[in-house]
C-alpha cells in the first residue's frame, strides 16, 4: 500500500514507486523523500544535467543587400558592360547615412543626373533600411580610333586605366591571340 509523502516538488508529494515503504498495521512508519528531488522540491534537468546550459536557441537571419544605381554619361559607342568592367579616376566620393546630390560640377547635366539618381534610389527602396550610402563620380578614359585598312574604314576603342581594346569589326576576327568577339578585350603595353 502506497501513502502520500510530503507535498511539493516535481513528484507532487507522491512517493516514487521505487521507494520501499514499510507499513505496520496500515500506517506509514515515517516520511520518505522523493527519489526524483531528494525531498528538496527541485530535480535535476535531464536535458542539461543540472549545468544550466541553454540547449535551445532562436536563429535570426539578416540579409544585407547593396542596391546600386548608375548612369553612364557620354555614351562612346562602346557597350556599357565593358565600361562598367574597367577602372577610371575617381573625381568625387561621398559615404554617409544619407548622401546629397552633386551641385558644383562644371557640367550641369552631371548635377541633374546625380539628383535624379539619389531621388530614384530613395523612392525605390522604401521598404529597406539604409545603413549607409555611397555616391561616386568616375572618369573612365575612352579613346575611339578610326582607321583605314585595305581601303575599308574601321574603328576600335581603347578604354579604362587597364587600356583594354574593343575592336568589334577587326578584320582578322582575332586580336593578337585574344578573341575580341568573346568580350575579353586585349591589353596594350
Amino acid at each position: 500500500m502506497r501513502r502520500r509523502g510530503p507535498t511539493g516538488g516535481p513528484c507532487g508529494g507522491r512517493i516514487a514507486e521505487n521507494d520501499d515503504v514499510q507499513l505496520l498495521s496500515g500506517y506509514c512508519l515515517g516520511r520518505v523523500s522523493c527519489t526524483t528531488c531528494n525531498g528538496t522540491g527541485r530535480h535535476k534537468c535531464a536535458a542539461c544535467d543540472g549545468h544550466r546550459l541553454l540547449r535551445c536557441y532562436q536563429e535570426l537571419t539578416v540579409t544585407f543587400k547593396n542596391n546600386v544605381d548608375d548612369f553612364i554619361l557620354g555614351k562612346p559607342g562602346l557597350p556599357e558592360r565593358l565600361v562598367r568592367a574597367v577602372r577610371g579616376k575617381t573625381l568625387f566620393e561621398q559615404t554617409d547615412p544619407q548622401v546629397t546630390p552633386l551641385t558644383a560640377q562644371p557640367q550641369p547635366e552631371i548635377n541633374q543626373i546625380s539628383a535624379s539618381l539619389i531621388e530614384e534610389h530613395r523612392n525605390r527602396y522604401l521598404d529597406s533600411t539604409k545603413l549607409m550610402q555611397r555616391h561616386r563620380l568616375h572618369a573612365i578614359p575612352v579613346t575611339k580610333v578610326v582607321y583605314t585598312w585595305r581601303e575599308v574604314t574601321r574603328r576600335y576603342w581603347v578604354y579604362g586605366k587597364e587600356r583594354r581594346v574593343h575592336a568589334p569589326d577587326y578584320p582578322q576576327k582575332c586580336c593578337w591571340g585574344w578573341g575580341s568577339d568573346w568580350g575579353w578585350g586585349c591589353t596594350l603595353s
